[in-house]
């Protein structure tokens, strides 16, 4: 049975979609942990094919440019070999800059780990002294703290147990290491496949939504994913960047101050810097605290340099990165985080800003603009309803309608007039 157009139109059939929209989005959204863990399972499933769909969208970008800019010239051979040719380089450039990068940071990035595990317990110990401290302080001042002691001296104790000091939990550990470098190799070889047969992918799904669409809905769908594409592309490409740069520059003045646990510290920070809001201020929390149980000074320092770095990141560095692309609210960003936090965890804390972005444009330029051209259709139509209401009141062909005379009074017209 074929469903006429103007079914969709009727007063009954709208309410009952909006009514039946709403109750999904509250369902969804009062059930948010079994929606998330439905979402971490299926993603734990395919966490290889994931991997290589973000490996392989991070690299079209690189993928594009030795095409254009570098192959474009060998007219001789195919497109397609072209392609493969611009493919091969991406993936030996990448690769070249992770081998610089392990040789130059792997080893005293392993070197510093052993270092603060070994010394773990010390750390630790020092810390127990200074809250005794810190206690022994708030007790002369009048303070109950009472269970705030031992709230913490539990705290600690977890902390000890959690370091992998038994064999099993360090069998545990390495296993987890290895299953993750696993989904990477099977990840970077599916990513190689995507490259490869990305053009082909994307004709098939153009041809599907042409089929599946109207031409205008397809014309729209089709800016939307290009001005999304442009916006999240940015964003990963200047925040992969801004990370570097907040990383060296930390290292930097490490290095200068000659403080312990340069690299570490250093990687600590610029991974933490990923993480829109909270993650600065959580690289420099564990960077202090390190450094505190070392050297009070240190911390100090350590501590002043990261607000000015974050300041001259926030307000210099990452407008210069972004440009106008991501104008977003910050009251925006910052639902988008706890809600993208809460149910997707780190992925939704990292990605809340362009979905922010994307929401905000689909917002101002697609739901304001129908809801814009829908209020002018109904004052259109308002208006004509009048209009037609005061053609028929003063009709002067209709023989029962009073006509106002000169005087502004109504006159009754004449029955007997031919």
């Amino acid at each position: 049975m074929k469903i006429s157009k103007n079914f969709y139109k009727q007063t009954w059939v709208q309410i009952a979609l909006g009514l039946g929209t709403a109750i999904l989005i509250y369902l969804a959204l009062s059930h948010l942990n079994v929606l998330a863990g439905a979402i971490s399972t299926v993603a734990a499933v395919t966490r290889p094919v994931l991997l290589g769909l973000v490996i392989a969208y991070v690299l079209h970008p690189l993928v594009n440019v030795f095409e254009r800019k570098v192959f474009s010239r060998m007219k001789h051979f195919r497109p397609k070999t072209r392609h493969v040719f611009s493919v091969t380089a991406t993936i030996l450039v990448v690769l070249l800059l992770i081998v610089l990068l392990m040789i130059a940071l792997i080893p005293q990035l392993i070197g510093s780990v052993v270092r603060f595990l070994q010394n773990a317990g010390d750390y630790i110990a020092s810390l127990q002294k200074l809250i005794a401290l810190a206690v022994d302080a708030l007790r002369q001042n009048g303070r109950d703290v009472s269970n705030l002691s031992d709230m913490i001296k539990e705290g600690l104790d977890g902390l000890t147990n959690l370091l992998p000091s038994q064999p099993s939990q360090l069998l545990h550990f390495v296993t987890n290491i290895g299953v993750g470098v696993f989904d990477w190799v099977i990840g970077i070889i599916m990513a190689i496949y995507f490259l490869m047969d990305m053009e082909r992918w994307m004709g098939g799904l153009r041809q599907l939504m042409g089929l599946l669409l109207s031409r205008q809905r397809y014309r729209e769908l089709r800016d939307f994913a290009k001005r999304s594409d442009r916006i999240l592309i940015r964003y990963i490409g200047g925040t992969i960047l801004d990370g570097l740069i907040v990383a060296f520059a930390n290292f930097i003045f490490m290095m200068i101050m000659q403080m312990p646990y340069a690299v570490l510290l250093s990687l600590v920070v610029g991974v933490t810097n990923l993480a829109p809001t909270f993650g600065p201020i959580l690289g420099g929390a564990i960077g202090s605290l390190i450094l505190l149980l070392i050297n009070p000074w240190h911390a100090l320092w350590f501590l002043i340099f990261t607000i000015i770095l974050q300041t001259i990141d926030g307000y210099v560095i990452k407008p210069r990165l972004f440009g106008n692309t991501l104008g977003v609210a910050g009251i925006w960003i910052l639902i988008c985080i706890i809600v993208g936090g809460k149910a997707f965890g780190v992925i939704g804390i990292l990605l809340a800003i362009p979905f922010a972005a994307i929401s905000d444009f689909v917002y101002r330029e697609s739901i304001l603009v129908r809801l814009r051209h829908f209020r002018e259709r109904r004052d259109a139509e308002f208006r004509r309803g009048e209009g037609q209401e005061h053609a028929r009141v003063i009709s002067p062909e209709d023989p029962t309608t009073k006509v106002p005379d000169s005087t502004g009074e109504p006159l009754e017209a004449d029955s007997t007039a031919p």
